[in-house]
């Protein structure tokens, strides 16, 4: 019986000691971090100038620079509900944005808590109607700020400008379709169930101005609607279109779709 009672109390006191290790561990390593206010936030746009309609890309940025980790959330992507947003014309008027449809066009990134010294966290964000606060060409200024879980603890980016500029050549003939039809402002947002009316548009731009800016976008909404019903014949001629324009944001998931259906082609 005293035998069994010693058992007994030697494994309460390894497991008193391994709790109050693993307490003091979490204590000792949240005592060492640095505050969320301490990271760095970085916001660029894809280029300097855009046209009208077309979306805006931003490239967002989180860092830590520091020699210690932070604690906080990695939580970057505009509609995270984190990240506030100013536009501001030149005249001086400043607006705050609010939710807006957005593609993510990197990888998703993982949602730490605990950010590690040297850790850099990037995500590109496809704003599909954020030219409704364009109301004409000219230069805006963008200011965006990114919140801790605590309201009070925030982190800003630099302040940058973009020009919206006249479309000139193909784009312009590409821009005036687009007028003629009076398509609706989220028209590049389309996704892979859109009605057969609004169809017939995406493919007259993706046909007869495939190569300008208009024409990437309308070329993907048709790829992925034809990859929605598995139509993977014309899905892979609209997605080899995309692989001569280098340059479009959609690019590592152009290859990625493109790989997919050639892997069902292969399979026996």
């Amino acid at each position: 019986m005293k035998k069994n009672l010693s058992i007994f109390s030697a494994v309460l006191t390894i497991l008193f000691l391994v709790i109050s290790f693993v307490v003091f561990g979490q204590q000792n390593s949240q005592n060492n971090t640095r505050p969320f206010s301490d990271l760095t936030f970085i916001v660029t746009p894809e280029r300097d100038t855009f046209l009208p309609m077309e979306p805006i890309v931003l490239n967002l940025s989180l860092r830590n620079n520091t020699n210690s980790p932070v604690l906080g959330h990695t939580n970057i992507d505009f509609n995270s509900s984190y990240v506030d947003l100013y536009v501001s014309d030149k005249q001086g008027n400043r607006i705050e944005i609010g939710s807006l449809p957005t593609r993510r066009a990197s990888r998703e990134p993982q949602k730490d808590k605990l950010i590690p010294p040297n850790q850099k966290i990037e995500v590109t964000d496809v704003f599909y109607t954020l030219h409704r606060y364009f109301p004409e060409t000219g230069t805006y200024t963008f200011e965006m700020e990114l919140r801790g879980t605590k309201s009070e603890q925030k982190v800003k980016a630099a302040p940058f400008s973009i020009d919206i500029v006249e479309p000139t050549g193909r784009d312009r003939a590409a821009y005036n379709f687009l007028k003629t039809k009076k398509v609706p402002m989220f028209f590049f947002a389309g996704d892979s169930t859109i009605d057969v009316e609004m169809f017939k548009h995406y493919e007259n731009i993706a046909n007869q101005f495939g190569d300008t800016n208009y024409g990437d976008y309308a070329t993907w909404v048709v790829a992925n609607s034809y990859h929605f019903r598995r139509d993977k014949v014309k899905a892979k001629q609209m997605l080899k279109r995309l692989q001569s324009r280098p340059h479009f944001v959609f690019k590592e998931k152009v290859k990625e779709l493109l790989e997919e259906l050639e892997e069902e082609e292969n399979q026996p």
